[in-house]
Parts: structure tokens; C-alpha cells; sequence
């Protein structure tokens, strides 16, 4: 199994093939120590601020974006047995996209264009592009402002620990300086945007800044006294024993009221534990009490739970001391080595494998490639596997008959992906005949999905997972144009909006305006006969008839100036956005020009009896009833609101009862729109 293991991570490491700026690495800042002063009674001598450089300082080597204390820590007493194991994905070649040439990246967009002089939000990070379009790292002044680039190329915003020294990037990635208020608190950067800690003049006066930058207001500080807009008081001085926390030099340690100070022992301060050493000053980073570990913040505040420190997690428990072993923490087994470090990927433990996930949690009943790990995490050797496997950082479906998925579709946990002719999962583009595809990354098929950029100058995949192209397409309210490549290449909005007779305002269908208009061109009862029949044309007069009527009583709701989502008028209502197919697949146009014609006289017919019906019901309040349509048992009163196939009304997941819904031929009625729960 070892060699085995072995090996297959020396073949995963030769086939990594690099797409993207990666790999930033880091080193650890040490905390800086806090400027301090002495001030004598009644002279006040000027403290100078450190002196600001012209711009910030670039790094001589690649630091983390956040800071992480270095701290000394339990010395590791046991070694992994076997090396993680890795898979470096290949994709396969790409159209645009990530390009590294003579060790720097540039980007090409789908269009072929490289961005220059520009930042760019690509896969939810912003990149800045020089002249050249060379991808840009570090400190850079654009447009008079300074922004710091990762080695990844990522814009930083927010606190960023760089070259030994706190700065801070707005939400639009600019360095600030002067006095600035984050999170309720006051900072001073200087010139060059470093954060300004311990005493500083300002504008004639003196204020302390705190070793976490933060402005000290209203308090003593070794004596001297702040006031609440941060500024020194000259001859304001303490005159009672300071009891408190003490800051001598670069340490600190705390006195109790009587001037004693705890020593080798524990002590709760403000509801947080910290740990003093022999000679009483406060400890951080890895302690050892008792034969027992406990990890102390930089502020000396014992820690719980998961930390990550110089790059590896420990757990800490309740007591704060560090576990080893197996641990069972929140429903998931981890295992955390004699050193405390967690540990990852393949492990030999008592004699047997396990594989511990990146997260840590132990993987149980589950492949992990081609290697089987049962309920209690153990590896099964000889168990041949199906599914999903993994070689080399490639994909390939195994059936449950032992054979390979090759130049097929399958679909996988309700999405479609498609192996080539050797078996592989596809991702990116996919042609097939005439039709382009697109598989995602993970190689499920898009659908209703754009790629690229969203709207003109994108490609569109519809609902059946075909690019669109050589058309217009509809997606929500816009109506897109694609050329025959499937670029798009513009836009235009699907509806208008119109009012009917009660002043109420509603989207409707471009067609309204083109198609042949009530009162111009025919009647509202000749305009419902043409609707009608384009929906239930071959349903029999008891079917166009209750088609009909549907049609009226949408329009009767708002008698009387009831709410109603529905428009009085007929041509409105048919036309309503997404309500009626025909209305904007050309049908009802045709029909509408065809109104003289003897094929449309049972639907003329069939709106005569539904307004029949719905004048009875109006005038004398008669049940509306259909001659040939049976309602469900008990119900008299035909009130129904929407018609569809028996198929939509499946696919649409609609509740049967709660619906009163009932079919004839094949339109099912009902009443309102209730899903299943």
C-alpha cells in the first residue's frame, strides 16, 4: 500500500499542469514594540514621529496578508507516515484565459483582448494590468493613489501586515493616511500609509496610540493622562498607585490594588485567562504548564478551540490545554499528531490507513480514488471501485457493470456531464454536431448559464444546455441578440408597460403593440375567439368553452375595483408577461389575421356561451357550470383561473386537491396556484 501511495503521488506531481497565478508564500511578523516616552512634570518635550518614506516600502520578501504572531511551540514528536496525497488538475486547453510568459501573466478575454492600463474582477478578484498588460504584484502607484497587489496578483483591501508594518486598504483598494476611524476606533498613518503606534505629536499636540494602533481616550497611560479626543494633558499627572495592567519597556505585567502581582500561576482578568511566569510578567505563544500545552494570544489571552499557528492547526479545549490523537470535535474525527498539529491526507495510525480530509475530518464509507475507506475510516484493500476516480488529476466515470463511460452523455446526481472517447470528463467548450455546450469546471453541464462576461459580449447557454447564436433569446425581462458565433452582441428590453381601463399598470408583451389591435382590427370577443382557439383549438367546444371562461374570469376580478393581478381588458390579459405562449410565439397573431375565417367559428361560439355564462353569474349570481365538463365532486361553481397540459401541471409541481384541479382531454383546470409541499 505504502509504495503504492508512493507512487501514484510521483506520477499526480509530473502531470500538474500550471493555469492561474498561484502559490503566494509567506512569512510571519513579529509583533512590533510600542514607542513609549517619559515626560517630566511641567516640560513638555516634542516626541518626532518615525519619518515618513516617500511611498511604501516594497518588500524584500513575500509576506502574509494577515499577521500571525511568531511564538515558540511544542517541539513535534512524531512524523506523518506517508506523504499526502496530491492531484493536480490538467484542463484541458482553453480558448482564453490565464497565460504565464517569460515568468509574468497576462490575461486574454474571450474576445481576444488583453486588458491594459485596467483592473479587471476575474473569478471574484480584482487584478490590475499594467501598459504592457502585464499582471502587476505589490505596491503600485495608479493614478496618484498606492493599491498592494499579492503575488497572486489579488488586490488587498482592509488591515495588511507588509514589509514589518500595518497599512490599511479601503474597500476599493486605496492606502489611506491621516487619522482614520475603522471600527470605532481612531488610527494615525502616516505619510506613507504605515499605521503609527506609542506616543506621536500631531498638529502640536500628543496622543498615544496603542500597540494595536488604536487611539487611547479618556484614560492614564504610565501616568499621564489622555482625554477623550486622544490628546496628552501636560501636568495632569496620577497621583494613586497605579493598579492595573503595567507596560515596562516591552512587557507586561499586572498589579493588584495592595501592589502584589501574581507569579508561576494562572489569573482570570476581565473575564480572560492569562499566564504569568516566574517572575510575573504576562506570557504569549506556546506555554508549558503543568505538562500541559496552552497557546496565548499576542495580547496574552488564553486561547480555545481551533488555531491556526506558523501554519498548522491545533485544538485547544475548554481548559485550553492541547489535545493529541484521535478527537471527536463537532461530529467529525480528527487526528492531531504528539506535536498537536492536525493532521492531513493519508496517515498510517495502529497499523491500519486513514484518510484524514483537507479540512482534517476523517473520510469514512467513501472512495478516495480508486481506494475504499469503510464507516470506521479504515481502508479496504482489494474492494474494486465504481463511481467517480481520479488519475493524474483527470476524472472518469466507472459504470456499476465495471465498465468506463466513453463519448457519452451521463447524468450524475441530476447533472449531465459527457466522457470522451477515452473516457475522460470534458470541461469548457464541447462541440457535438452543430450545437457548442459548455461543461463547468467540475464538468457539469451549464444551462440557463452565461459565459464569460454576463449580457453583450458573453455567450449565453439556454435551458437545454445549448449556446445560443444566429437569434434573439429571452432571459428574464431582456431580450438578447447573438451573432452566428454566439457572441452576443446586443440587447433590448422584452416588455412594455401598458394600463387597462381601471388605471392599472402592467407588463405585457412587445407583440401588443404589432399585433392586430381590439377595437382597430377586431372585437374583444373576436380577440378572445382567436385566443381560445390557439390554446385549445382541438379540445372540443366544452374545452374551448371552459378555456374561455378562464379568460373572462381573469378579467372579472377586477369588477368593481377589487385587487386583482390580472387586467380588465382582454388584449391586456392575454398579453401579460409570461402568461400565455401564443401570445408571444406568433400564434395568436396568425389567428388574429385569419378572424373571418370558418375554422375559428366554434371558438366564436365558445366565447358566446362563456360570456353567457359569466353574465348570469355577474347579474344573478349562477353558479358557473360548463356543459361537459365535470368538477370535482361537491364543487358547483366553475371559478377557475388557469388551464395547462396534465404534463406542465406535473412538471410544475401543483397540488391536485388544494387546486380543485380536474382534467378534459388534455387541459387540466385549476383554481389557483398551490405547490406541493
Amino acid at each position: 500500500m505504502k509504495r503504492k501511495l508512493v507512487m501514484k503521488l510521483l506520477a499526480g506531481c509530473l502531470s500538474v499542469t500550471m493555469l492561474s497565478p498561484f502559490s503566494v508564500w509567506a512569512a510571519e511578523p513579529s509583533q512590533e514594540n510600542e514607542m513609549a516616552v517619559q515626560a517630566e512634570q511641567g516640560v513638555q518635550e516634542e516626541i518626532e514621529a518615525p519619518q515618513p518614506e516617500e511611498e511604501p516600502e516594497q518588500e524584500g520578501k513575500k509576506t502574509e496578508d494577515s499577521a500571525v504572531l511568531q511564538e515558540q511551540q511544542p517541539e513535534s514528536e512524531v512524523s506523518q507516515n506517508v506523504e499526502e496525497k496530491t492531484q493536480s488538475e490538467q484542463q484541458p486547453e482553453e480558448k482564453f484565459g490565464w497565460e504565464i510568459r517569460e515568468g509574468r501573466w497576462t490575461y486574454t478575454f474571450q474576445d481576444g483582448t488583453t486588458p491594459k492600463e485596467s483592473f479587471e474582477e476575474i473569478e471574484d478578484e480584482i487584478y490590475y494590468f499594467d501598459e504592457e498588460g502585464w499582471m502587476v504584484t505589490q505596491w503600485q502607484k495608479i493614478q496618484g493613489q498606492w493599491y498592494y497587489f499579492n503575488d497572486r496578483g489579488h488586490m488587498l483591501t482592509g488591515w495588511q501586515y507588509l514589509g514589518g508594518s500595518w497599512y490599511y486598504l479601503d474597500a476599493k483598494g486605496k492606502m489611506l493616511t491621516g487619522w482614520q476611524q475603522l471600527n470605532g476606533s481612531w488610527y494615525y498613518l502616516d505619510s506613507s500609509g504605515r499605521m503609527l503606534t506609542g506616543w506621536n505629536w500631531m498638529n502640536g499636540k500628543c496622543y498615544y496610540l496603542k500597540d494595536s494602533g488604536a487611539m487611547a481616550a479618556d484614560t492614564w497611560i504610565d501616568g499621564y493622562y489622555v482625554d477623550k479626543s486622544g490628546a496628552w494633558i501636560p501636568g495632569k499627572i496620577k497621583e494613586e498607585q497605579q493598579s492595573g495592567w503595567i507596560l515596562d519597556g516591552n512587557r507586561w505585567w499586572y498589579r493588584h490594588a495592595d501592589g502584589s502581582y501574581t507569579k508561576s500561576d494562572w489569573e482570570m482578568i476581565d473575564g480572560k485567562w492569562y499566564y504569568f511566569d516566574p517572575a510575573g510578567w504576562m506570557t504569549t505563544g506556546w506555554q508549558l504548564v503543568k505538562g500541559s500545552w496552552y497557546y496565548l494570544s499576542g495580547s496574552g489571552e488564553m486561547l480555545t478551540g481551533w488555531q491556526l499557528v506558523k501554519g498548522s492547526w491545533y485544538y485547544l479545549d475548554g481548559s485550553g490545554a492541547m489535545l493529541t490523537g484521535w478527537q471527536y470535535i463537532g461530529d467529525k474525527w480528527y487526528y492531531l499528531s504528539g506535536s498537536g498539529a492536525m493532521l492531513t491526507g493519508w496517515q498510517f495510525i495502529g497499523g491500519k490507513w486513514y484518510y484524514l480530509e483537507s479540512s482534517g475530518a476523517m473520510a469514512s464509507d467513501t472512495w478516495i480514488g480508486e481506494y475504499y475507506v469503510n464507516a470506521s475510516g479504515v481502508w479496504e484493500e482489494g474492494k474494486q471501485s465504481t463511481g467517480w476516480q481520479q488519475s493524474n488529476g483527470r476524472w472518469y466515470y466507472i459504470n456499476t457493470d465495471g465498465s468506463r463511460a466513453k463519448s457519452t452523455w451521463k447524468n450524475i446526481d441530476g447533472s449531465d456531464y459527457y466522457f470522451d472517447a477515452d473516457g475522460w470528463m470534458v470541461t469548457g467548450w464541447l462541440k457535438l454536431g452543430k450545437n457548442y455546450y459548455y461543461l463547468k469546471e467540475n464538468g457539469a453541464k451549464a444551462v440557463d448559464y452565461w459565459v464569460g462576461t454576463t449580457g453583450v459580449g458573453g455567450y449565453y447557454i439556454n435551458k437545454y444546455g445549448v449556446m445560443v447564436a444566429d437569434s434573439t433569446y429571452s432571459v428574464g425581462d431582456t431580450i438578447y441578440t447573438f451573432d452566428s458565433n454566439g457572441l452576443c452582441t446586443g440587447k433590448e428590453e422584452r416588455y412594455v408597460r401598458v394600463k387597462d381601463k381601471n388605471g392599472r399598470t402592467y407588463k405585457v408583451e412587445k407583440q401588443f403593440q404589432t399585433d392586430p389591435q381590439v377595437g382597430v382590427d377586431v372585437t374583444e370577443d373576436e380577440f378572445l375567439a382567436a385566443a381560445v382557439y390557439a390554446e385549445a383549438g382541438n379540445q372540443g367546444m366544452p374545452g374551448m368553452t371552459g378555456v374561455a371562461l378562464v379568460m373572462l374570469n381573469r378579467m372579472n376580478t377586477t369588477r368593481e375595483g377589487a385587487a386583482s393581478p390580472y387586467p380588465s381588458q382582454a388584449n391586456i390579459m392575454i398579453y401579460q408577461a409570461q402568461q400565455f405562449e401564443v401570445a408571444r410565439n406568433g400564434a395568436l397573431k396568425k389567428y388574429l389575421k385569419d378572424i373571418d375565417s370558418s375554422y375559428l367559428k366554434n371558438a366564436k361560439a365558445a366565447v358566446s356561451e362563456a360570456r353567457k355564462i359569466i353574465d348570469a353569474y355577474n347579474e344573478k349570481g349562477t353558479p358557473r357550470q360548463v356543459e361537459g365538463l365535470t368538477m370535482p365532486e361537491g364543487k358547483t361553481d366553475f371559478n377557475y383561473m388557469g388551464f395547462m397540459t396534465p404534463k406542465a401541471f406535473e412538471n410544475a409541481n401543483l397540488d391536485w386537491e388544494k387546486t380543485e384541479a380536474f382534467t378534459y382531454m388534455n387541459t387540466t383546470f385549476y383554481t389557483t396556484w398551490i405547490k406541493k409541499r
